[in-house]
């Protein structure tokens, strides 16, 4: 099984299955499929948000459910493109939750809050 983590800066959403890290992740999930005689797939999508308050999406609540939702198509589109592997993989959002420290009016804290914006994914 595979897995997959991304930290995100504040009030960023959206990766591309075709750039970096999660190019990598689907590539070896499609020659798993192809290759390795796997028959079907589950990627399972964990999601959150800091308590660092954000107007953009109105809540936290929002801004992590929109990053596994964003995750969600992202992934199904890439693999029902193609033929092969079309109906092979099934994605799950198991978690979209806001978490970590409690905001004290110090946003600019990276390190403090960093650790909860991210979307995080594992194969079955």
């Amino acid at each position: 099984n595979l897995e997959f983590m991304h930290y995100f800066e504040y009030n960023k959403n959206k990766l591309s299955v075709t750039k970096g890290d999660l190019k990598d992740f689907v590539k070896e999930v499609k020659k798993q499929l192809d290759e390795d005689c796997r028959e079907k797939v589950t990627i399972n999508v964990y999601s959150s948000a800091s308590y660092v308050p954000t107007k953009t999406y109105e809540t936290n609540e929002n801004l992590t459910r929109i990053r596994a939702e964003n995750m969600k198509y992202d992934l199904i589109s890439f693999f029902e493109k193609d033929e092969k592997l079309k109906g092979r993989v099934n994605v799950v959002i198991v978690t979209a939750i806001v978490q970590g420290p409690e905001y004290i009016k110090d946003a600019g804290n990276t390190k403090k809050y960093g650790p909860y914006q991210y979307v995080g994914l594992k194969t079955e």
